[in-house]
């Protein structure tokens, strides 16, 4: 693929690890942590909570409180009902996080790290530092946490039947622990319907991984199964809304997780196939032509012209060994002074400092073990004498950050599939 920087927009060093390690991982992990505040570790595992939760949980006790109980103990005060549905709603939020620990626990056990827990409006999400390792780590991962939810179900239950048949605990007691037991089980098959972002869309990543040897292929088609499934319930949430009932509302916002969940998942996919796909030498700008360490910035901009703006060139000074390189847009932050005043070495990077790649590495390679991502500058050597054949900076790797279309088709037929 030829070099493409100067049509898209420019991307920040920084911003192409970032944007990698969101790909690697599955999930844009700034976004992922916005907004969320830490409260604590289990296991070494950070625990944070969004705001959402809060609407979520006083929703749930006042519908408790007001509605549910009323109709079990009718005789009992509106205080003595808030506080039983406040320890409902809490048992409610320590399964969620029990579901993620789930998780979490197993995907350590796979040699996967977790980076943190988030409970959130929509429940909570494990945020795991990279993409399963095989389809088998896959499955364990995602059957875990609904599987603990299971467990918790089933416990409940059992003890909320042994509890009425002994008269051990009243109605509303009684009512909290029914509530609680069925909501896990609810939580554990839904959770298991094959679409991603479902745990159930995981198990369904690993079959299909498993039978086509392909992981990318398998997160895509699950994303798409996903995308259909957001569709559905957001039409059936609509048709709720259109015939006057308030829950509607409930599930347009469920159909909006699952729709834009899957679209995450597709897109995160696609550009990860692109990155392991490409190598070095496709993107690489092939023999660029030294520059003199003495010329002004002025004239190296004047030299690289606008076709070549994004392309690392090799910087010399009496021998033709590079004593560094530089990227001539780096100067377009400077002012006209400092552009006409300052020297070529002054931008440069100097070679000892410069990251190497194989021509025939992959760009996901090539990225997951640069020492600084803030300066992203790479020299490609060809593998049987190791000479430098060619140059990688964001110009040629941007492009392959692209957004695919809706359904994970590259828009644009200029960028590696």
């Amino acid at each position: 693929m030829a070099a493409a920087w100067s049509a898209s927009p420019r991307i920040d060093p920084a911003d192409i690890s970032l944007l990698w390690f969101a790909v690697h991982n599955g999930v844009m992990a700034r976004q992922r942590f916005a907004h969320s505040i830490g409260v604590g570790r289990i296991g070494g595992t950070p625990i944070s909570v969004n705001g959402g939760l809060a609407i979520l949980a006083g929703l749930f006790i006042i519908t408790l409180a007001t509605q549910g109980f009323s109709q079990l103990a009718p005789d009992s005060t509106l205080t003595v009902r808030l506080s039983v549905a406040t320890a409902t709603v809490a048992g409610f939020l320590a399964s969620i996080l029990a579901h993620e620990l789930g998780h979490a626990t197993v995907a350590k056990r796979q040699g996967v790290g977790v980076l943190g827990i988030t409970l959130s409006l929509l429940g909570g999400y494990a945020q795991l530092e990279r993409q399963a390792p095989t389809p088998r780590a896959e499955f364990s991962i995602a059957a875990a946490g609904p599987a603990v939810n299971l467990v918790i179900g089933g416990v409940l239950g059992a003890g909320t039947y042994a509890a009425y048949r002994l008269e051990l605990l009243g109605d509303l007691a009684l009512g909290a622990l029914v509530w609680l037991a069925g909501v896990n089980l609810v939580l554990a098959v839904l959770n298991l319907f094959p679409a991603a972002p479902l745990d159930g869309g995981r198990v369904l990543t690993a079959a299909l991984w498993k039978r086509l040897r392909d992981a990318e292929t398998a997160r895509i088609i699950s994303g798409r199964v996903g995308l259909i499934l957001g569709t559905v319930v957001g039409i059936a949430g609509a048709v709720q809304l259109f015939r006057g009932g308030w829950q509607g509302v409930v599930t347009l916002v469920v159909a909006l997780f699952l729709f834009n969940g899957a679209r995450s998942e597709i897109g995160t996919a696609a550009i990860r196939r692109r990155l392991q796909s490409t190598t070095a030498q496709q993107l690489m700008v092939s023999d660029p032509p030294a520059v003199s360490d003495s010329l002004t910035i002025e004239q190296l901009v004047s030299f690289a012209g606008t076709e070549r703006a994004g392309v690392a060139f090799p910087v010399i000074r009496w021998s033709a060994d590079p004593i560094g390189y530089v990227i001539p847009i780096a100067g377009a932050t400077m002012s006209d002074l400092d552009r006409s005043s300052r020297r070529v070495s002054d931008l440069m990077s100097p070679t000892p400092e410069v990251a190497r790649a194989w021509m025939t590495e992959s760009i996901d390679k090539v990225l997951g073990r640069l020492a600084r991502p803030d300066d992203f500058l790479v020299v490609v050597h060809e593998p049987t004498a190791g000479r430098v054949v060619g140059t990688l900076s964001e110009g040629q790797v941007g492009p392959l950050f692209a957004a695919p279309d809706l359904w994970g088709r590259d828009r644009s037929p200029a960028t590696p599939t």
